[in-house]
């Protein structure tokens, strides 16, 4: 799910701070361990005193497998998604001022749901959601709504499989008006992206082809919608020798175009997934890591790449965004401001490595990226994640592992850059990859399920900005 800025309620819990700290001027100073505080920023704001909270468990069961997405409206209510070690679906709300709800077991239509990829869930400013997921034996896409005042509607099945194809990948995104789109892949043609819109008037719409048939094969869809509307469907094609990176826009006025092949090497082969999002005014941004080969027969390095959208000149072109030609990096993750403003985040492993992060400012460019993070010889199993809110504010949190698993997070604003990265969960188990959220005064959500020998548990905790300077 890609929501506008991918948002999180407003949240006031009186607890006692977990974490705390405070954000630095200019380009600041050395954080604490493991991170690197103040770098990346423009310079010129008073610091605010914030902090994580207690985490707090939102589950009734102990029986969690995997977290899904996180959707937050603009007006603070949000919804979590979860799978169960028995193949139930299960959700929570979150109502501003009232704190969680109690988790409710979903209804299913006759299959087991999926966990690759888990459930995907977006949200309008009202409170109105849109839950999406894919099931096995029989193969199925479902959505079902949910409206503040009605709860969760009917199923609504989206597509099924067939002795000729399977169906898989789905994701969903909404706009302001409570319109959606799903988008996920069908084996047929060796592999086909389709699509469906939602329309609160006259609900979905018959699945439509939205990639080229003599593209490759196509999997793995993402979808970002902006609040008028406007989307950007991205995935994966596969033509047998190598692997490519697809892009379709949508706009309500026209529907959808034709798809575009966003990277230009021949040779690329891009496994993991991608990541994209979408501004106000239509402009998108899509981001992968991607292997370059050079002059030898196998890659010298994975680097992170992007792909930018404008609605005057369309994409601009894939090319790396890292300075460094022979890094190690993966997993990046993007979100966008109200302006255009896209910050994306990622790892690196080596000697150099941990998380590391780069904001795109319109009109200026790239800014330097800035290592959050240290940790060197990481894995590829930090999963960094980031949201932002209208002001350009983001949040990123990531797991780490040490002697123990624990979550972590870093704070940015625009004038000041990153601050240090601190400690977000208490450590207790394996912990999942964290989801994360933020709201328009910079105030923010983690959830993550966090096991032991005995259960599983799915954990919120709440970042609170304070609203006066610090002085």
């Amino acid at each position: 799910m890609r929501y506008l800025f991918r948002l999180l309620c407003v949240c006031t819990l009186s607890v006692m701070p977990l974490v705390g700290c405070s954000e630095t001027t200019g380009d600041g100073g050395t954080g604490g361990v493991g991170g690197t505080g103040g770098v990346g920023g423009d310079g010129g704001t008073e610091p605010m005193e914030r902090a994580w909270g207690t985490p707090e468990r939102i589950d009734s069961e102990g029986s969690v497998q995997q977290p899904g997405e996180l959707a937050v409206s603009a007006g603070g209510a949000a919804i979590s998604v979860w799978l169960d070690w028995d193949s139930l679906l299960w959700t929570q709300g979150y109502v501003p001022d009232e704190g969680w709800g109690t988790a409710q077991r979903m209804e299913l239509g006759g299959g087991f749901p999926s966990s690759a990829p888990p459930p995907q869930v977006a949200i309008a400013s009202d409170g109105t959601a849109m839950l999406v997921w894919l099931e096995q034996q029989p193969d199925a896409i479902w959505a079902t709504r949910y409206t503040p005042g009605g709860g969760w509607e009917a199923l609504a099945r989206l597509d099924r499989g067939f002795e000729a194809y399977s169906v898989s990948g789905p994701d969903v995104a909404m706009d302001e008006s409570g319109r959606a789109i799903a988008t996920w892949r069908r084996s047929s043609d060796g592999g086909s992206v389709f699509a469906s819109r939602y329309k609160p008037e006259s609900g979905w719409s018959e699945a439509q082809r939205i990639d080229e048939p003599s593209a490759g094969w196509g999997y793995e869809t993402r979808v970002a919608m902006n609040a008028a509307g406007d989307a950007i469907a991205v995935w994966k094609g596969d033509d047998g020798n190598s692997r490519h990176v697809f892009a379709n826009k949508y706009a309500p006025a026209t529907g959808w175009g034709t798809s575009t092949p966003l990277d230009d090497a021949s040779d690329t082969f891009i496994e993991a997934p991608l990541q994209v999002a979408i501004d106000s005014r239509g402009n998108g941004i899509v981001v992968w890591h991607q292997e370059y080969y050079g002059e030898l027969p196998y890659p010298t390095s994975s680097r992170i790449t992007a792909n930018r959208y404008t609605s005057e000149s369309g994409w601009e072109g894939a090319a790396p965004i890292e300075g460094d030609e022979q890094s190690s990096s993966y997993l990046p993750d993007v979100a966008t401001s109200l302006d255009g403003t896209a910050i994306v985040v990622w790892m690196r492993s080596g000697v150099d490595g941990g998380v590391f992060a780069m904001h795109y400012v319109s009109g200026t460019g790239w800014a330097p990226e800035a290592l959050i993070f240290e940790y060197p010889f990481t894995g590829t199993d930090i999963a960094p994640r980031v949201a932002a809110n209208a002001a350009g504010q983001a949040l990123a949190i990531w797991r780490a592992f040490d002697s123990e698993q624990t979550v972590w997070s870093s704070h940015f604003i625009p004038s000041a850059g990153w601050d240090a990265a601190v400690k977000v969960n208490v450590p207790l188990g394996s912990c999942s990859e964290p989801q994360v959220g933020i709201d328009g005064e910079g105030n923010g959500i983690a959830v993550w399920a966090q096991s032991t020998a005995s259960d599983s548990v799915c954990y919120a905790n709440h970042y609170a900005v304070d609203e006066a300077p610090r002085r």
